[in-house]
């Protein structure tokens, strides 16, 4: 079973990695300065490598904690295409 984890490197995504890696024998992860899941071209070329997957984990965060009336439109786009389009590639 293979098992893709974005955003895998570091504190909850490596703790995810490390229950994961004890019941899947194929995990690849990745952090996010290796694939940005906002920018649609390089989870793109991330899915063209890795074409095969039975479990996805997207695990690549959000904005930080602010008042909602301070997002501003294009940082609401970068988290939308971060956390949402990423799936539907």
């Amino acid at each position: 079973m293979k098992t893709i984890i974005f955003g895998g490197s570091k504190v909850i995504g490596k703790a995810i990695r490390l229950q994961m890696e004890k019941i899947c024998d194929d995990i690849v992860y990745t952090s996010t300065k290796e694939v940005d899941t906002s920018k649609l071209d390089t989870v793109k070329k991330f899915i063209k490598q890795n074409p095969v997957c039975d479990v996805l984990v997207l695990n690549t965060g959000g904005p930080k904690a602010m008042p909602f009336a301070e997002i501003t439109e294009e940082m609401w786009f970068t988290y939308f295409n971060q956390l949402i389009l990423s799936f539907v590639v």
